[in-house]
């Protein structure tokens, strides 16, 4: 009985968070007037465009583009591995310690019988680092994507009540806190680490007992106690923000707000050639191996596929990455480089949401597939970055062979379980094979981040003929 009472009691509680988001504590205590629902009809603009929100990074914004189109995979925290969007159906935890699950109760009801699925998605900068994230708004919770320098989106979801109210200068109200059970709501932000992320609390009331055992609301600024009235002009202040525009989440309002005029379907992996550019010859020691990168490109001389083991042309090869790709072969764009530093350069040709590396070996041109997230950022130098995992990858050049390649890893990061057993896994961190800091490790990777980006050029036959005819 006492187990039944304890299941009764919080689930009273949880309904009256919802329903009132604690308006007996906000009229009584503090004056709380920011409780409003997250998806209300004031914040659906049907009748206007979409609002650019600029971003600093564009190749995050055609990333996030790809992966809400379901283009690309993200790498959801909550399942610990790579989803599609459209596959992906994800049932919250919240982590209570007794068997008991708000979904399931509702779901009994017809209340919670449906899968995900997104209503309405904003763009707004959370954390404040002048890079936005994407919203996505689902029955009861929000899914917050999140781009990381090393190309991957990650995924992140906040149950009911953590996020409401969200501003432009990304602020928002919540109601509780997982980590602090004596918060009942209060105003923050978000900062994100690899597969998690963090409430920075900017402002909070708590329900706490004095030295005498009788509770009452505890106000709070950043760490800083202060009074009701303090408190009250803190939440005038910020109920006068701006509010962001929740849009209904439609491929027109998608591609308004993230797609580029230079996408046509997939991951655009790298920043589009200067429009008014014409492109530059490619040096090549070998003119031999540039007549037959240029036969290859035209479809007029056949190039041996490592992944069919087959000689094809160009123009008939069809080649389908898994079951998820129901487009056949098409190449969007391509870029001449020396992946393997012998004077010769490859040819890279960027796909649905691959690369495909064409190299030359005595008179014959191999092809190599390479998946996303294994050949990106490319360099002038012939370098790239790339990712196994969430946390596990790196910089890199290729050695080749006659089916097949190798990475020379110039810089790496390495998870592996953990042997301390503190933890589920730890990152190593390399730099060629020495072992060194993290510090050492981000300085060498911000050196490789301010090499100068290799130029894809649109695949025309114009572009072809420029570059190695």
């Amino acid at each position: 009985m006492g187990k039944i009472n304890k299941i009764m009691a919080l689930f009273c509680l949880t309904i009256i968070l919802a329903l009132t988001g604690c308006a007996d504590a906000a009229n009584n205590n503090n004056g709380s007037v920011n409780d409003e629902p997250l998806k209300t009809e004031n914040n659906i603009h049907e009748a206007e465009k979409p609002v650019l929100v600029p971003f600093k990074d564009s190749q995050a914004k055609r990333a996030y583009w790809s992966a809400v189109k379901s283009y690309i995979e993200f790498f959801s925290t909550e399942e610990n591995s790579y989803k599609y969007l459209n596959e992906f159906d994800y049932q919250y935890d919240y982590g209570y310690d007794y068997d008991y699950d708000y979904r399931s109760v509702h779901t009994k009801g017809g209340y919670r019988d449906q899968p995900w699925e997104v209503f309405q998605f904003a763009v707004v900068d959370l954390d404040g680092d002048g890079h936005p994230e994407i919203l996505l708004e689902l029955l009861y919770e929000v899914e917050v994507l999140h781009y990381k320098n090393d190309g991957t989106v990650y995924g992140y979801c906040l149950p009911m009540g953590s996020m409401k109210n969200l501003k432009t200068d990304g602020t928002f109200y919540f109601l509780g806190d997982t980590a602090d059970k004596s918060v009942i709501a209060g105003y923050g932000q978000l900062i994100f680490s690899e597969e998690k992320y963090e409430l920075i609390k900017l402002g909070k009331y708590s329900w706490e007992s004095d030295e005498e055992g009788k509770y009452s609301n505890v106000f709070y600024i950043a760490e800083n106690q202060v009074t009701k009235d303090v408190y009250s002009t803190f939440e005038k202040e910020q109920a006068a923000k701006e509010n962001v525009i929740w849009y209904e989440f439609t491929d027109e309002n998608i591609d308004a707000m993230l797609k580029e005029n230079n996408i046509s379907n997939g991951l655009v992996k790298n920043e589009p050639a200067p429009e008014t550019e014409k492109p530059i010859p490619a040096i090549f020691e070998n003119n031999q191996a540039k007549r037959t990168y240029w036969s290859v490109l035209k479809s007029q001389s056949q190039f041996f596929s490592s992944e069919e083991n087959a000689y094809k042309y160009l123009n008939e090869f069809d080649y389908k990455h898994g079951d998820h790709l129901d487009k056949p072969w098409e190449v969007l764009r391509f870029a001449v480089a020396d992946l393997d530093g012998d004077k010769n350069p490859e040819v890279l040709l960027e796909l649905f949401d691959q690369v495909e590396v064409l190299h030359y070996e005595k008179g014959t041109v191999y092809g190599y597939f390479f998946p996303y997230r294994g050949l990106k950022r490319l360099k002038t130098d012939g370098t790239f970055n790339f990712a196994s995992s969430a946390a596990a990858g790196g910089f890199a050049r290729l050695m080749f062979s006659k089916n097949n390649y190798e990475y020379i890893k110039l810089v790496e990061s390495v998870s592996r379980i953990s042997v301390d057993g503190k933890s589920k896994y730890e990152i190593l961190f390399y730099i060629a094979d020495r072992r060194v800091s993290e510090e050492d490790f981000r300085t060498f990777v911000e050196g490789q981040d301010e090499k100068e980006d290799v130029i894809w050029y649109e695949f025309t036959d114009e572009n072809i003929d420029a570059m190695l005819k």
